[in-house]
């Protein structure tokens, strides 16, 4: 599967709210790729469901992958 499926995946499950699943998935897709947008979105699944350790931790994670995407994720 390509980053972008992975990508795109995830973040259906995000709208749909289904935060477990696309944490499952984030976690997948990490096996393949190593990237903060994936981080990214695993952090949101973290925040909408409370937990901020996970979430500000997978944050930092996306954030020390590629710092220029800062702005980008948190206008997000």
């Amino acid at each position: 599967m390509y980053l972008n499926n992975w990508l795109a995946l995830i973040e259906a499950n995000i709208v749909m709210e289904e935060y477990e699943i696309a944490i499952k998935e984030s976690l997948l897709a990490l096996i393949h790729f190593n990237r903060s947008e994936i981080y990214y979105q695993l952090s949101c699944c973290y925040f909408h469901l409370g937990d901020e350790k996970l979430g500000n931790e997978a944050f930092h994670k996306a954030l020390e992958l590629d710092k220029t995407k800062k702005e980008e994720f948190l206008e997000k």
